[in-house]
């Protein structure tokens, strides 16, 4: 019991180290960002609007070779410790749908915040400083956002929160329960109350579909796909010269997320037939 305990306690510690040296180097390219800042005075300077996604960018390529090393030495005892197992193809069909479930639960918790912003001197804090954060981040026509913010983010996050996370933890708990820590430090990383409370329940998904689909590749599309409705769509469809475009743009993540949620269920059906192939199959081998 005390060597568990020991082992336990060892696991977290590594988490943690790894945690707070992503968040150190996560701090210092936010601030490193912060000295030339995108405003609507200087929206149409280039170099503005690149350095935030440049330093994005520079951060999850680090970030991402760390912990593909780690995770290699870490498979030479652990065999499963990440999950690269690649899905049936037509399961890939499902991310774009599943991601506008994420969008769209992940709306209403951003949704209540605001509600409550409205009441509460906290949450009206929070707020502010997240749309100042919002305003000083991307310019989100610019290529080298789309790849730092769909591509290279959503790869250097699952790495971390999923494969990391989930491969250490699941020797000790339950996976529900090394799912929920999963999100719980997702959402810590994000630093704002209001990026938080939605950040917590898309974890909670993206690493419940990590461990259904066992595979890290669909869990970063499924991320890459859910930054883009969430932080590169809304800017594109604002600037089409059709008065409706964003209320169409809306009632679609709806339907969608309707068919992202039958499509998130049959994932999980699927994941519960393979866990009891397997039981079946080591129930008959031990009767042997």
């Amino acid at each position: 019991m005390l060597t568990k305990i020991k082992a336990i306690a060892k696991t977290f510690g590594g988490l943690l180290y790894f945690f707070l040296v992503a968040a150190a180097v996560q701090t210092f390219v936010f601030i490193f960002a912060m000295q030339k800042p995108l405003t609507p005075e200087n929206a149409t300077d280039k170099l503005a609007a690149s350095v935030f996604p440049l330093a994005a960018l520079i951060y999850s390529i680090i970030q991402s070779g760390t912990f593909i090393s780690y995770a290699l030495v870490r498979r030479r005892k652990q065999t499963d410790y990440i999950a690269v197992k690649v899905p049936a193809g037509r399961t890939f069909l499902y991310i774009p749908f599943i991601a506008c479930l994420l969008l769209f639960v992940s709306s209403l918790f951003s949704n209540l915040l605001v509600f409550l912003a409205k009441n509460y001197a906290f949450f009206q804090s929070a707020l502010e400083e997240y749309n100042n954060m919002i305003l000083q981040k991307i310019n989100p026509f610019a290529p080298i956002t789309i790849l730092s913010v769909v591509i290279l983010v959503p790869i250097a996050e699952e790495l971390f929160f999923r494969a990391m996370v989930i491969g250490e933890l699941k020797r000790f708990f339950p996976l529900s329960a090394v799912c929920f820590i999963s999100a719980c430090l997702f959402a810590l990383a994000h630093w704002n109350w209001l990026q938080s409370a939605y950040t917590f329940v898309a974890g909670l998904i993206l690493a419940a579909v990590y461990v259904w689909t066992d595979s890290i590749f669909y869990s970063i599309l499924l991320h890459g796909f859910f930054n883009l409705l969430g932080s590169m769509l809304p800017y594109w469809i604002n600037q089409l010269n059709f008065a409706d475009a964003e209320v169409i743009f809306n009632l679609l993540i709806i339907l969608f997320a309707v068919v992202g949620y039958v499509y998130l269920r049959k994932l999980y059906r699927n994941y519960r037939h393979l866990q009891d192939l397997k039981l079946h199959t080591s129930e008959n081998e031990g009767a042997d």
